[in-house]
């Protein structure tokens, strides 16, 4: 039986500033990334940029709306959208919007929801257009009513509401024309959930789509590349999950992905920029983070240090194997592939730029190569039978 797949990887970057936080939002706009509130000691008005070729963090103007945390964010057009959230430790949300224009460095105040306030909505982007869905009213039960705002008229336009139970800190993502979201806090025993549902902005429908895998979440986080969604995160109110899945809407499939690299981790931010997706903050079993990584889908090339000399190789797979484009041959290069769990479950040598996958079932794996001098290659794939 044939072996389908594709390589990915997770990649550490600079840390945002500070301590760490969770609750924040962000967006991505002009080519950068952008962090904004959030909570740590107390709740944030900062707002950061992250300069994918220089990975460096640059503050930039405060959130003018006030102190706050869990609110929602979206961008249209290189702009960026911002509102909602608890603003207090004990109430105070919110149904501000204001959006940033990075060229100016600059906030304007836009039209506030004409609805409740809310915290933890699920946001995306379709068509031109900022959604707003759900959300937390400081009150029972959560709201399950959806929300367009128009950047071309600063107006508000209600939709039908998702049919399904209210829902606080869904994962939420635009694609395919079609709006998503699923999982987050639907007030149930558990306070999580895993129903998926997609809206049609042609006719104002909702159809309700295949669970999201895993266990039941709530505080998630999503990105689109290239019109491909991905998912996962959050937690349960126990565990801190680092499981991720891609989407795809024309089949109605998920299929698992390398896991996170950092730590599981509640209400942690998640965008795209061009090619590439990231995750990061949102608080954890041991505290508040400030990490940040970044979720390439197909593995870049990856040198090694061999002392005098470095190679480069390019691994991906084909069928029932993993070629290693790029292999300069010589031998005496080992290997070793590991499952989720960090077992090994193949080794040997190098003879040959390919490493049949015999011993492999349907899962995530890490391939590691070991330089004849030194050096090791890590690279992740993920196996379909």
């Amino acid at each position: 039986m044939a072996v389908l797949g594709t390589a990915q990887s997770w990649t550490q970057k600079a840390d945002l500033p500070g301590t760490g936080r969770w609750g924040a939002v962000g967006f991505a706009a002009a080519g950068y990334g952008y962090i904004c509130t959030g909570v740590a000691s107390g709740n944030l008005t900062d707002l950061w940029q992250w300069d994918p070729v220089t990975n460096i963090w640059t503050q930039k103007a405060d959130f003018p709306g006030g102190p706050r945390r869990e609110a929602a964010a979206f961008s249209i057009n290189d702009i960026g959208y911002v509102g909602f959230g608890r603003t207090s430790p004990n109430g105070g949300y919110s149904n501000d919007l204001w959006a940033y224009d990075p060229t100016t460095n600059t906030w304007t105040q836009k039209a506030s929801l004409p609805a409740q306030v809310r915290a933890t909505p699920g946001t995306f982007e379709l068509n031109g257009s900022g959604y707003v869905v759900g959300g937390n009213p400081n009150s029972s039960p959560y709201l399950n009513d959806l929300w367009e705002y128009v950047p071309t008229s600063d107006t508000w336009i209600q939709h039908t509401s998702m049919p399904a139970t209210g829902r606080s800190g869904p994962i939420a993502f635009g694609a395919n024309g079609k709006g998503y979201v699923g999982s987050g806090n639907d007030n149930s025993a558990n306070y999580s959930c895993k129903d998926f549902w997609e809206w049609d902005p042609v006719s104002d429908s909702w159809s309700q789509r295949s669970d999201i895998p895993g266990q039941e979440r709530r505080h998630g986080c999503a990105f689109v590349i290239s019109g491909v969604p991905y998912a996962g995160g959050g937690w349960d109110g126990t565990t801190y999950f680092t499981d991720f899945y891609k989407y795809n809407p024309g089949t109605d499939t998920w299929t698992p992905i390398a896991n996170y690299g950092g730590v599981g981790a509640y209400e942690p931010v998640g965008f795209a920029i061009g090619a590439r997706g990231y995750a990061g903050t949102g608080g954890t079993s041991g505290g508040d983070t400030p990490q940040y990584w970044q979720y390439a889908p197909e593995s870049p090339t990856i040198g090694i240090d061999e002392g005098s000399t470095s190679w480069d190789i390019r691994p991906y797979l084909a069928n029932d194997r993993i070629i290693l484009q790029g292999w300069s041959g010589g031998g005496s290069e080992e290997y070793w592939i590991c499952d989720a769990a960090g077992r090994i479950v193949m080794s040997g040598s190098v003879v040959h730029p390919e490493i049949v996958l015999k011993e492999t079932t349907t899962g995530i794996y890490v391939l590691h190569l070991a330089g004849r001098r030194g050096g090791v290659l890590d690279w992740s794939f993920s196996v379909v039978r």
